[in-house]
């Protein structure tokens, strides 16, 4: 073989590589984040009716949120549900530490405020659960369809 065609599939194969890694290590940055203190209590005094436990998975959902609108190629992604994007929304207004989250992650602030604002617009009317039953189990059967629908799509 040529020397220029042994050069250019190297570089091929190093550039993918390269890609490779700064996505596991975005995927492994956003799956090991600490939500800045005092978060939860901004989503508590929003959504008073959630335990801790509860507040975790709606954290886990936005984890899941994150991993799969960077493993969708950064296009758009629906939110898994209202109390998800409420603590979004609430993670955005810490401004320097988004900022930081968001380039560290690749998650593009623009894209988060369209995905947010059109979750909001959403045509359809938002499900009240019934007495006694809190919206923790949507979340939850939300999370696990993302999940595994990114399963499907990595294996």
């Amino acid at each position: 073989m040529e020397a220029w065609i042994v050069a250019a599939i190297l570089a091929a194969g190093a550039v993918y590589l390269w890609n490779r890694w700064r996505q596991l290590a975005r995927i492994e940055f956003i799956r090991n984040y600490t939500f800045p203190h005092g978060l939860f209590a901004k989503l508590n005094a929003k959504r008073p009716q959630l335990d801790t436990k509860q507040m975790q998975l709606v954290a886990r959902a936005l984890r899941q949120f994150f991993l799969a609108y960077l493993r969708g190629g950064r296009r758009y992604v629906s939110m898994p549900s209202q109390v998800t994007d409420d603590l979004w929304h609430e993670f955005i207004l810490y401004t320097s530490v988004w900022s930081t989250a968001a380039a560290t992650s690749s998650i593009r602030p623009s894209t988060a405020q369209r995905t947010v604002s059109a979750t909001r617009r959403s045509a359809t009317p938002p499900q009240t659960p019934a007495p006694g039953v809190g919206a923790i189990p949507v979340v939850a059967a939300a999370a696990a369809a993302v999940t595994e629908r990114l399963n499907q799509l990595s294996g």
